[in-house]
């Protein structure tokens, strides 16, 4: 068995120095060694109190660097998508007069040929009134327009119903080298007025084209008709 020591207490440098030497430098008492040892443990608790402390303020100071950053990242943001928008509006406005410019372009070519030919429909106007009760059907008037002189037609009517005519007409137009005869049928509207009627130049001026003849009742006590006449090229 090895040499029994008796124990010995372990002192910190400064209070074992303290204790050696019994008096500080300016020759003051040295407190007790109870004294001493209760002052050492005061020291140590307090650094043991404010480590803590220490380190949530650290935490603290961390977590709010991160939420800065984040917050500064957040606000570059919406920057670079105004940008982005920016340029992106000239795009579309670009974009938008591109097709504009695009439908434009063809609904021109398709019309310049129609025009260079001389395709455009002609346009007559009449207006025409009942010869009464000794021509039953016939009627005549003015005509003006494309076709400018006079107009007689005789028309056949067949009722359909109490509102509606059937009609069978030989228009009459004329107009110097501009006179036609046009076999229409179509129908009268008593209740709204409106004649409606189609056909084709038998001879005359534009034969073999495309009659389609609008007209309204606008004197019903003189069967007064006032409309006109489209002539398809």
């Amino acid at each position: 068995m090895g040499h029994y020591r008796p124990f010995q207490r372990r002192w910190s440098p400064i209070t074992a120095a303290a204790v050696s030497v019994g008096v500080d430098a300016d020759h003051r008492p040295i407190p007790s060694r109870r004294r001493l040892r209760r002052t050492e443990t005061a020291m140590y608790s307090s650094h043991i109190t404010h480590e803590p402390a220490r380190a949530r303020i650290n935490d603290q100071m961390a977590h709010a660097e991160v939420y800065r950053l984040a917050a500064a990242a957040r606000q570059a943001r919406p920057a670079r998508r105004r940008r982005t928008a920016i340029h992106a509006a000239p795009m579309r406005m670009f974009a938008g007069t591109a097709i504009l410019c695009g439908a434009l372009t063809a609904t021109a070519i398709v019309a310049v040929p129609a025009l260079a030919s001389g395709a455009a429909p002609a346009y007559v106007t009449f207006d025409k009134h009942a010869l009464g009760p000794d021509y039953p059907g016939q009627f005549a008037g003015t005509t003006g327009g494309a076709a400018p002189g006079t107009v007689h037609t005789a028309c056949n009517l067949t009722p359909l119903n109490q509102s509606l005519v059937q009609l069978t007409c030989d228009w009459q137009i004329s107009a110097g080298q501009r006179s036609f005869d046009a076999p229409l049928t179509g129908t009268l509207n008593w209740q709204t007025g409106n004649v409606v009627m189609n056909g084709r130049i038998a001879s005359g001026w534009q034969a073999g084209h495309q009659v389609h003849e609008t007209g309204h009742l606008v004197d019903p006590a003189a069967l007064e008709f006032a409309g006109t006449i489209q002539i398809q090229p």
